[in-house]
């Protein structure tokens, strides 16, 4: 999905479109706004001084002043229990920067001297002066309206080029950004305004790029051009399980060179289309693992109105088996609850269909629906066990004595005897520990019990278990305290070795009710085609079109080696 938003926001960049819509965007040369990317963690003892900085700035000038405030690097990682405000973005930002030191940042990602873009916040304030005094190729407005209902954001973009020499292909970014986060900081009281009770008011966070790392392509440069689009997001209700609230963002978009070099920005506050009184929508389902192998399901149920919700009524089908839906709760307005249903005896290595419904809402019919597809996976082959182990993990020497670690685990088949296992010697300390486990007993349900000695789970860990097929079959934070259950389905094949992905390859039609194409960097040298039981049904040599029409209808699985290695891909056969 990421990708196909992206792309879909990288062609609207390239129009441009005069006369269609009010310019809204000033048309008179101009110099340049500044934007302050300031990079940071809650573990930085400094960092708050630098967060008093950033918004002095943007408050002693807001129009021209833009600031991002962006999680990354060892002091934003989270422990235990804290929440994670990093962005999967963060890390390829902070990299580039050449930074020294927390907390860190750069005005325009401009190159003032040397040779690295880092600026301490105590030059920020004059080298955003040298910043506005800076002519620029374009002025740039944004204007942004959220649906309550659907948490559609609409950002309508305008960029007008007042001068000539812009190079011919720039970048558009936009910026989601969220203030009055409330959460831990270290010494917090070093920004004392922002404290509130124990906890500390984070503001100008990076949510997420809307265009991506590097923003979309603008290639219409030349003086005289307006650029004008509109590029819509639906807001997640939480990102890293961290609320993201409406009425708390903006979004900063601004116009860059490349990577670097941003030649002006601006925040676009957001209008708030009216609330219905009665809204309440199924906004997605996780689908997890309980004892026995069945499964389990939570319903996201969101209320969009301006009424608290009291009851709702409807359905949840998958794969044909319908459970009714009775919540009877208190649901604010602008919150969720999770709804959890019964437990499922679903098919493994079948994509299922899922249906919710919503009926009704505080008594009021209303007609809800929300669909997605749903497929969970039976081990195959050679299974992986990866645990992401904590610091203590492992034998360690702490105080010139050597102790043992928290970290075991057991392996236990279908019948409660223990295949495998490992103790807190076996583990090292904060790495991924990977674990391969030749399973050769029958078909049927396996645990995978883990044990913290310490009883407070896996600091900023997790624990994972890939199958031969490179599946990822189970997947578990380390948030767990003293143990944890993992259960899945184990088909009983051992006939597939262990490869990994390692070339770029792409498979079409999928579905597929004839022929199979295959499109490669390198030459195709060989294809076998796996059932799900794995066994192998077919096998072609030096092609790049495999007949598969005398297959029967399901899922298989395309192995298909280069010269750069083997790579798997999943198909359907209709």
């Amino acid at each position: 999905m990421r990708k196909f938003l992206f792309f879909v926001i990288a062609f609207l960049c390239l129009g441009t479109i005069f006369g269609q819509e009010e310019v809204f965007v000033s048309t008179t040369p101009g110099n340049k706004n500044v934007v302050i990317e300031n990079y940071t963690g809650m573990h930085c003892q400094y960092c708050p001084y630098a967060h008093q900085e950033a918004m002095q700035l943007k408050n002693a000038d807001p129009t021209r002043v833009n600031v991002i405030i962006i999680h990354a690097g060892d002091y934003a990682v989270p422990s235990g229990n804290e929440p994670n405000y990093q962005t999967e973005f963060g890390s390829s930002l902070l990299n580039q920067i050449g930074c020294t030191g927390f907390p860190s940042g750069t005005v325009n990602r401009h190159l003032f001297s040397g040779t690295r873009l880092e600026v301490n916040y105590d030059k920020w304030a004059t080298r955003s002066n040298t910043i506005k005094n800076q002519q620029s190729y374009c002025n740039i407005a944004a204007r942004s309206t959220l649906d309550p209902t659907t948490r559609e954001l609409s950002v309508h973009v305008q960029v007008y080029f007042t001068r000539s020499g812009a190079p011919s292909t720039m970048k558009l970014n936009l910026a989601l950004i969220q203030d009055s986060i409330l959460g831990p900081q270290t010494a917090m009281s070093n920004n004392p305004s922002q404290v509130i009770g124990s906890q500390y008011c984070h503001m100008a966070m990076l949510r997420h790029l809307l265009t991506g790392q590097w923003g979309c392509t603008v290639t219409n440069t030349t003086e005289g051009s307006l650029i004008d689009t509109v590029i819509t997001y639906t807001v997640p209700l939480a990102i890293n399980d961290v609320d993201v609230v409406l009425k708390n963002l903006s979004v900063v978009a601004f116009i860059a060179e490349s990577k670097k070099e941003i030649i002006t920005g601006c925040t676009s506050e957001m209008t708030m289309l009216e609330q219905p009184e009665i809204s309440a929508k199924p906004f997605g389902l996780a689908i997890y693992d309980v004892a026995g192998c069945s499964r389990k399901a939570d319903i996201t149920l969101y209320n969009g109105g301006s009424t608290t919700i009291n009851s709702i009524t409807g359905t949840c089908e998958i794969n044909g088996i319908v459970q009714d839906i009775n919540y009877n709760g208190t649901i604010e307005p602008l919150s969720i609850v999770k709804y959890t249903t019964d437990a499922w005896d679903l098919p493994a290595n079948t994509e299922m269909p899922v249906t919710i419904t919503l009926n009704s809402c505080n008594g009021q019919d209303i007609h809800e629906e929300y669909t997605q597809n749903y497929q969970y996976y039976a081990a195959t082959g050679t299974i992986k066990i990866k645990i992401k182990a904590d610091k203590y993990s492992g034998q360690y020497t702490l105080n010139g004595s050597t102790h043992n670690g928290e970290q075991s685990w057991k392996l236990y088949d279908p019948n409660g005897t223990v295949i495998e296992s490992k103790t807190q010697a076996d583990f090292t300390s904060n790495i991924i520990n990977t674990f391969t486990v030749s399973v050769s007993g029958e078909p049927g349900c396996y645990r995978l019990y883990i044990k913290d000695s310490y009883g407070d789970g896996i600091s900023g860990g997790y624990y994972k278990i890939v199958d031969a097929l490179n599946h990822e079959i189970v997947y578990g934070t380390g948030d767990f305290g003293s143990s944890a259950n993992a259960y899945f389905y184990w088909n009983g094949a051992t006939a597939i070795a262990d490869f990994e992905e390692v070339d770029n390859i792409i498979i079409y039609p999928n579905p597929t009710s004839d022929k199979l194409n295959i499109v490669s960097e390198n030459p195709v040298h060989q294809v076998q085609i796996y059932n799900l039981q794995g066994q192998l049904v077919q096998a072609e040599r030096d092609t790049n079109e495999i007949t598969v029409s005398h297959l029967a209808t399901g899922l298989y699985i395309a192995k298909i080696a280069t010269e750069k290695g083997v790579t798997t891909i999943k198909f359907n056969k209709k």
